[in-house]
C-alpha cells in the first residue's frame, strides 16, 4: 500500500504543477514533495517490510493532498486573472547598517550567555555535548520541573525575529553589502545556530533553512516578474536540500552524545520515514478509541490561556507517544493530520486543513504578485510549517499562539525601524 500512495502523491504532484501555474514552490507542490520525500524513505527503511497501510490512513492523506491542491489552484487562476502584472513594492528599502548589524549580534550574544547560564543551572557543567541531551530530556520531556525564566524566553522571541531579518538582509542585500556588514550578519546567523544547539532544537535550524531557502526564491522570482522558476529538475534539487538539512540532524544527534546504532542511510530513513506509518497506527487506534478533550491542534494557544486561567481544557504534552514495530523505534511524529483526527475527526482535519491551505496559498500567491520585502520576510518566517507538515502540526500547535505573534510584532519593529526607509524618513522628522 505505501507503494500505491506514493505513486498517487507523484500524480498529484504534476496535477498541482500545472494548476498552480508550474511552481513547483507553490505550497501545494512543496507539501506534496515533502510527503513524496517521507514515502520513499519508508520503502527504504529497515523496517519497510512491517509497514501495512490501512485504506484509511491512506485516504485521509489522499484527501489532504487533495484539498491542498484545490485551493492553492484555485487562489493561484484568482491572483493571476486579477493581477496580470507583479507590483513591485519597497524599492527604497535599505540594507543593514553597522550599527545596526552590531546590535542585532548583540541581542544573539546576551542571550547565549543567559541560556548557557539557564542550561548549567538545569544540567551542571558537564561536557557541553552532554548537555544538550540532558538538557533537552529534563525541559522538553521533563515533568514541568523546569521552566525557562521570563527574560529567556522573550530573549528568545527577539533573537528568533532578529536571525531572521539578518537572513533577509543577507540574500536581499547582498549586492548592497560591504564584507564588514556580510561578516556581521553571518555570525549573527551563526551565533544564534550555536544557541540553537545548546538545547538541541533541531526543528527551528530546519525551519530557519526553509525560510533562507524561500527568501533566495522569492528574490529570483521578483527577477522574473512574479512568475514561479523552479521546472521539473528542482524537484531533485529540494529532496537534496532535504537531505542535507536531515543529514545534519545526524550529526547533532552524535553531537548531543546520543547512541547511534543506526548507520547514516538507516537514520536519514528512518527518521523522514516513520510519519506515515505512526499516522497509520494512530488511525488503526482511533478507529475503536475516542478523543478525551481537543488539546492537540491548538496546543500552544490552549495552554497560554491555561496559564491564564481562561480555559480548563487539561495541559498536555506536545510530545506524542513513541512507537516500535518488531523492536524498529519510529519516533514520535506522526504528521499534522494526527492532531486534527485526534480532536475532531474526519470533519477536524477537512476544516483545519482547509483554512492552513487558504492561508498559506493566499499569502503565496498573493506575495508573487504584490511584492513586498515585509511580505516575504513575514512568509519566510512561517513558510517551513509546509514541508514540516509531514512531520508535525507547526501551524496551529506554534505558531497560532500569543508567543508567536510577540515574535512577528518584533519582527515587524525591526524591519520598519532598520530596514524601511519611508519609515526611517518620518522617525528623522520627529
Amino acid at each position: 500500500m505505501i507503494f500505491f500512495l506514493v505513486l498517487m502523491f507523484i500524480l498529484l504532484l504534476f496535477i498541482s504543477y500545472y494548476t498552480t501555474g508550474k511552481d513547483f514552490f507553490s505550497p501545494a507542490c512543496i507539501m506534496l514533495i515533502a510527503f513524496i520525500f517521507s514515502g520513499i524513505s519508508t520503502i527504504l527503511s529497515p523496517f519497510s517490510d512491517k509497514v501495512e497501510l490501512c485504506i484509511e490512513s491512506c485516504l485521509i492523506l489522499l484527501l489532504g493532498m487533495l484539498i491542498i491542491i484545490i485551493v492553492n489552484g484555485t487562489v493561484h487562476r484568482y491572483y493571476l486573472f486579477s493581477y496580470p502584472k507583479a507590483k513591485l513594492l519597497n524599492r527604497d528599502d535599505v540594507p543593514l547598517s553597522l550599527v545596526a548589524n552590531i546590535t542585532l549580534l548583540a541581542i544573539v550574544l546576551i542571550n547565549i550567555y543567559f541560556q548557557i547560564q539557564f542550561v548549567c543551572q538545569v544540567v551542571g557543567s558537564d561536557n557541553i555535548f552532554n548537555q544538550m541531551y540532558e538538557y533537552r530530556m529534563k525541559t522538553s520531556y521533563g515533568n514541568g520541573e523546569y521552566v525557562m525564566p521570563w527574560y529567556l524566553s522573550q530573549l528568545d522571541h527577539l533573537t528568533l525575529a532578529t536571525v531572521y531579518l539578518c537572513s533577509f538582509n543577507f540574500i536581499f542585500f547582498w549586492e548592497k553589502l560591504e564584507k564588514s556588514r556580510k561578516s556581521l550578519t553571518f555570525i549573527t546567523i551563526i551565533a544564534w545556530c550555536i544557541k540553537i544547539l545548546l538545547n538541541a532544537s533541531r526543528f527551528e535550524i530546519l525551519s530557519l533553512l526553509i525560510g533562507i531557502v524561500f527568501i533566495f526564491y522569492m528574490k529570483l522570482v521578483r527577477k522574473k516578474g512574479g512568475y514561479g522558476i523552479l521546472g521539473a529538475k528542482s524537484i531533485i534539487q529540494l529532496m537534496l536540500i532535504a537531505l542535507i538539512s536531515l543529514s545534519f540532524f545526524y550529526f547533532i544527534a552524535e553531537l548531543a552524545g546520543r547512541k547511534m546504532d543506526a548507520t547514516f542511510v538507516e537514520y536519514i530513513t528512518s527518521y523522514s520515514g516513520t510519519q506515515i506509518p505512526n499516522f497509520d497506527l494512530f488511525i488503526r487506534e482511533q478507529l475503536f478509541v475516542q478523543s478525551d478533550f481537543p488539546g492537540e491542534t491548538l496546543y500552544s494557544l490552549l495552554q497560554w490561556l491555561r496559564r491564564y486561567g481562561l480555559t480548563q481544557i487539561p495541559i498536555i504534552s506536545i510530545h506524542k507517544e513513541f512507537r516500535t514495530v518488531d523492536f524498529y523505534d519510529l519516533g514520535n511524529t506522526y504528521t499534522a493530520f494526527r492532531d486534527y483526527y485526534h480532536d475532531f475527526g474526519l470533519f477536524g482535519v477537512i476544516a483545519f486543513h482547509s483554512a492552513f491551505s487558504f492561508f498559506t496559498s493566499i499569502l503565496y500567491e498573493k506575495g508573487k504578485k504584490k511584492m513586498s520585502n515585509w511580505s516575504v520576510l513575514f512568509q519566510s518566517m512561517i513558510y517551513g510549517c509546509i514541508p514540516l507538515y509531514m512531520f508535525n502540526n507547526l501551524f496551529f500547535g506554534l505558531y497560532i499562539s500569543p508567543t508567536f505573534i510577540i515574535s512577528i510584532l518584533e519582527l515587524y519593529i525591526m524591519y520598519f525601524t532598520f530596514v524601511n526607509r519611508k519609515w526611517q524618513k518620518a522617525l528623522r522628522k520627529l
